[in-house]
C-alpha cells in the first residue's frame, strides 16, 4: 500500500525549506539576478559601440581593448576598494600540460 500522507508530508517539508531559503533578502536570488542584469546591459553597450566603430570605420580590436581595459581597472578598482584578500593563485594559472 502507498502512504500518500507520508510523500504530501515530506513535500512540505521540502517545500517549506525551499521557500524559506528564497525569502531571505540575500538568498540564491540576489546573488546573480542583479549581476546578470548588469551583465546584460554591459554586453548592450559594448554591442553599440562597435556598431558605432564599424560606421564609423575605426578599428574593433580598440574597442574591445578599450572595454576590456576599462573592465579590468574598474574590477581592480574594487578590489582594492573592497579589501578583498587574495586566495589560492594557482587556480588562475593554466598548465600547458
Amino acid at each position: 500500500m502507498i502512504d500518500l500522507a507520508g510523500c504530501t508530508k515530506h513535500a512540505t517539508i521540502l517545500s517549506t525549506q525551499r521557500n524559506a531559503n528564497l525569502d531571505e533578502p540575500d538568498g540564491p536570488m540576489s546573488s546573480w539576478f542583479g549581476h546578470s542584469l548588469i551583465a546584460f546591459f554591459l554586453m548592450g553597450i559594448q554591442g553599440f559601440l562597435y556598431k558605432v566603430a564599424a560606421e564609423r570605420r575605426c578599428d574593433t580590436a580598440r574597442t574591445t581593448f578599450v572595454f576590456m581595459s576599462t573592465v579590468a581597472i574598474l574590477s581592480f578598482a574594487l578590489w582594492i576598494y573592497l579589501g578583498e584578500s587574495v586566495g589560492n593563485l594557482t587556480a588562475l594559472i593554466i598548465w600547458p600540460w
